[in-house]
């Protein structure tokens, strides 16, 4: 029996250490008890890689806005992911959470959505969206499933190799300043290469497209739900390099793309930069082909809520 126990002690050895791990460093603040790691390390550390952005900042953001509701909410994903809420409070003295998940789908939008109204009674809600991700067969699943799996089961939390391995990264970084990061095989410059890579990214997204009406309806929803509550609802479109809209219009897709603009002008506010020709033809505006810099950015949103500013004060004098 004791040499049983010797050899359980001996192969349970790394799973406590990888348990003491998680729970000192904790890389989502899921605990939130130890601050060995700052939160400045571990947001550079969840958004080193597509995957570990991906699922990193929806169960971060998740936790934060659900401690600390904020009644302004910006929902999103990677394009949006960089609108600075400090910008925004400059041009209007209002706080904002920037709710954006790298790699979140329509379905993860909605579902922040309904999340937020069931923390604060929220007063503007800016959602931007793209058309790339407006397809029915669009294989991306809802990311706010894995929060909840975290939540209803926070033992799942420990047992995550993916929590495991920003972990170790959070650790290296700490003391080596280094850590491991991801490519971005479509990053510009442009390249005949990488343009290749585009080409066949679209393929794969375009192979068969269905139009979303399931989409479309849940947006009616959240705008009737917003009417009724007196809750302001945006909707924004970032710009996407004109080679994607090439695409559309070699490939007979621009009807869908044209559609897609007009159910969302049925519903509210649209600011729509996708197809603006000053941004979009210009390579150095992007970092690739579907997100647009940070100059851009950060334009983008003085022109956004500078134009809402002169709205409120139409409607005041008025």
């Amino acid at each position: 029996m004791k040499k049983f126990l010797i050899k359980l002690l001996i192969f349970s050895t790394p799973i406590i250490i990888s348990w003491i791990s998680i729970t000192i460093v904790d890389p989502c603040n899921f605990y939130n008890i130890f601050k060995i790691v700052d939160d400045n390390s571990k947001l550079k550390i969840i958004n080193r890689s597509y995957d570990s952005q991906t699922y990193g900042n929806i169960l971060w953001k998740w936790l934060e806005f659900k401690r600390k509701p904020i009644k302004n909410i910006i929902i999103g994903d990677s394009q949006s992911y960089f609108i600075k809420t400090d910008l925004i409070k400059e041009l209007t003295a209002e706080n904002y959470y920037n709710f954006s998940i790298p790699g979140a789908n329509p379905e993860t939008k909605f579902s922040i959505f309904w999340f937020a109204t069931k923390q604060v009674k929220l007063n503007h809600v800016v959602i931007q969206l793209s058309f790339p991700k407006w397809n029915i067969n669009d294989e991306d699943h809802n990311l706010f499933d894995l929060t909840q799996d975290y939540i209803n089961k926070p033992y799942l939390y420990l047992f995550s190799p993916t929590v495991l391995m920003d972990s170790f990264q959070n650790i290296r970084y700490k003391l080596t300043g280094e850590y491991e990061k991801g490519i971005n095989k479509i990053q510009f410059p442009i390249t005949n290469e990488k343009n290749q890579i585009f080409d066949f990214y679209l393929q794969g997204i375009y192979k068969i497209y269905i139009y979303p009406d399931k989409y479309v309806d849940e947006l009616k929803k959240i705008s009737n739900y917003c009417n009724y509550n007196h809750i302001s609802l945006e909707i924004i479109i970032f710009p996407i390099h004109q080679r994607y809209f090439n695409y559309l219009s070699n490939h007979k897709l621009e009807q869908f793309n044209n559609r897609f603009i007009a159910d969302l002008h049925e519903l509210c506010t649209i600011h729509n930069f996708s197809t603006d020709s000053i941004i979009n033809k210009n390579q150095n505006n992007f970092k690739d082909y579907f997100h647009q810099n940070q100059i851009i950015t950060d334009s983008l949103t003085c022109r956004i809520w500078e134009k809402r500013i002169l709205h409120q004060s139409r409607d005041i004098n008025n």
